[in-house]
């Protein structure tokens, strides 16, 4: 199964990185994550969003967000 060509982003206009963390408060990207996800492939862009799922289970969720149901952010 191929992945959908059309990603959004995750931003949620909550642009302050967490010098401690290295990510974004907001989306709990990465720099990098953030700066290449315009160019990443969707396979990439799945893949951040399963770090950011990651994130989510060491941090809770970031700032701006509502939590979901599956304990992800809606």
């Amino acid at each position: 199964m191929n992945p959908p060509k059309d990603i959004p982003s995750p931003c949620v206009k909550v642009c302050t990185m967490d010098p401690g963390r290295g990510v974004c408060l907001g989306c709990y990207r990465t720099l990098d994550e953030i700066g290449g996800w315009g160019v990443f492939t969707a396979t990439q862009k799945l893949a951040v969003l399963a770090r950011i799922k990651e994130r989510i289970r060491w941090w809770g969720p970031p700032a701006g967000t509502v939590p979901g149901p599956d304990g992800g952010t809606a």
